[in-house]
């Protein structure tokens, strides 16, 4: 052992609290700390009562949050039994049997601040050691709506809510078959966010669910704020440019990729479900695939993988081209594109540089002003700004059209963190292609390649099935789902059966 390693201080391991303030027999003493706990939580509500039946007498309190409870269902359903059960017990000197369904016996006071802010009434009585918990929590909620992430022209309108049963149930509805679970985990030491994990247990390959599994018992944070913070957490990559999940807020699409050998997991307050493993290949699907007959999405598709190289090349090559390797351009179209750039003062990678910026600019604007207001400002902005540029003869109109192409082609990527991470390579390309031409160009290129070859979505390839090549999963990502009789394998599903095979 180095003299270095002998003398490092040694980390000192985080000391969690041992034990918890168990319930006290005293019901002054229990509210004094309960009061304390939550003294800076003016939405939380103390009601003290004592009833007496005969000669017996007995004091009790009630907790809950004003906010997170039904008082409709709490003053017509919980009050009168927790009166019942109070009576029964002065009279009869038993405990008896609750008359509302849903109560949890609670033995210290973390438990019952914890179930106050869960929106549930809780009850403390005089020489008690225990407390009772009534479920009475109504939460803030909307309505199942169609999801705004992804239109439906054919498909379902219903769409994920913030509420994780409501997510839940959604997917329920459309599997009712036992073999598909669903699991929960409490992640967050301050927040106690809801995770729940859903797939299909004799479909899905057993190390890739052991795998999350050992992922979300693992994190170790004081909240989880949305879905993408928890995309983070669980990734093989530290840092990855392009999305290891994809992400939808449709429970149609999550039961076609549950049936598929994948897994879910929703999370609590976000209206977005993550779906793992994924491919290059995968994110590139629309969930209205799975509603069109014929061959069309498949045409579809291929213009989505056509659009993923314009979007992200297109700007590169050209300037490649234009400023290096002009002896390759037929010589009609060299003369048309000098004699457009007649008087532009600034160089081919300058000019493309300048458009880029401009329309991340237009798009941005566009996303964070109000929706109708937004569109039209990133339509008519760019048309006016583009034909301002052209006839002032700061840029030419063959660089307006390939800029308006990749920008166009961008807005086909379905996946979101894709069309960031193809933003982000873009003017990663055009810069090499900038300084160093064709040279730089495909050095960009083959970088991505590279590093798209080694990124794992939970062991499985990204650039799968075409890389390691798997012709019955390509022959299935091509062709429409209905048409299929066995799943992809890549997945390794413990069953690969979709339908048996037709009778003659």
């Amino acid at each position: 052992m180095s003299i270095r390693r002998r003398l490092r201080p040694r980390r000192r391991k985080r000391q969690e609290p041992s034990d918890t303030l168990e319930i006290h027999p005293s019901l002054k003493a229990n509210e004094i700390q309960l009061r304390k706990a939550v003294e800076h939580s003016h939405d939380v509500s103390f009601s003290k009562e004592t009833f007496t039946t005969g000669v017996d007498s007995l004091q009790v309190m009630m907790m809950y949050c004003s906010g997170m409870v039904d008082r409709k269902q709490m003053n017509s359903e919980a009050l009168p039994a927790i009166r019942y059960w109070v009576n029964t017990y002065l009279s009869e000197k038993r405990e008896a049997t609750w008359t509302y369904m849903q109560v949890q016996t609670i033995y210290n006071l973390d438990q019952v601040v914890e179930r106050v802010l869960e929106g549930q009434l809780v009850l403390l009585l005089e020489g008690f050691e225990k407390a009772y918990a009534l479920d009475v929590s109504s939460p803030p909620h909307r309505q199942p709506e169609e999801s705004q992430m992804e239109t439906s022209v054919r498909g379902a309108r219903d769409g994920f809510t913030e509420e994780l049963e409501e997510n839940v149930a959604l997917v329920r509805k459309r599997l009712k078959n036992p073999s598909f679970c669903f699991e929960q985990f409490t992640l967050g030491t301050r927040s106690q966010t809801r995770v729940g994990l859903l797939y299909i247990r004799d479909i899905i390959h057993s190390p890739v669910l052991e795998e999350v599994k050992q992922k979300l018992n693992q994190i170790e944070v004081e909240a989880i704020n949305s879905s993408a913070q928890l995309e983070q957490l669980i990734s093989n990559t530290r840092y990855p440019l392009f999305p290891e999940f994809d992400f939808t807020g449709r429970p149609d699409f999550v039961m076609a990729s549950l049936l598929r050998g994948r897994f879910c997991i929703l999370v609590d307050g976000n209206p977005a479900a993550l779906i793992a493993p994924v491919q290059l290949t995968e994110v590139l699907k629309s969930v209205e695939d799975l509603h069109i007959d014929s061959f069309f999405p498949t045409f579809e598709y291929l213009l989505r993988l056509l659009g993923l190289f314009l979007a992200l090349f297109a700007p590169g090559l050209t300037v490649a081209i234009a400023s290096f390797h002009t002896d390759q351009i037929p010589f009609p179209l060299l003369v048309t594109l000098v004699l457009s750039r007649a008087g532009v003062p600034f160089p081919p990678p300058m000019e493309a540089l300048v458009m880029l910026v401009l329309f991340e600019l237009f798009r941005e604007a566009g996303l964070r002003m109000p929706s109708p207001i937004g569109q039209t400002l990133s339509v008519v902005g760019g048309l006016i700004i583009g034909d301002a540029a052209i006839r002032s003869g700061l840029t030419s109109p063959s660089m307006v059209v390939v800029i308006a192409v990749s920008a166009v082609a961008t807005s086909t990527l379905v996946n979101q963190t894709l069309h960031g991470a193809v933003t982000l390579l873009r003017f990663a390309v055009l810069l090499l292609s900038s300084i160093f031409g064709l040279l730089g160009f495909f050095v960009a290129l083959f970088m991505i390649i590279l590093y798209l070859a080694q990124l794992r979505s939970f062991g499985i390839p990204y650039l799968a099935p075409l890389s390691p090549y798997s012709s019955g999963d390509t022959y299935r990502m091509l062709l429409s789902w209905k048409t299929l009789r066995r799943r992809p394998q890549l997945l390794k599903p413990q069953d690969d059966t979709r339908r048996p095979k037709e009778r003659p």
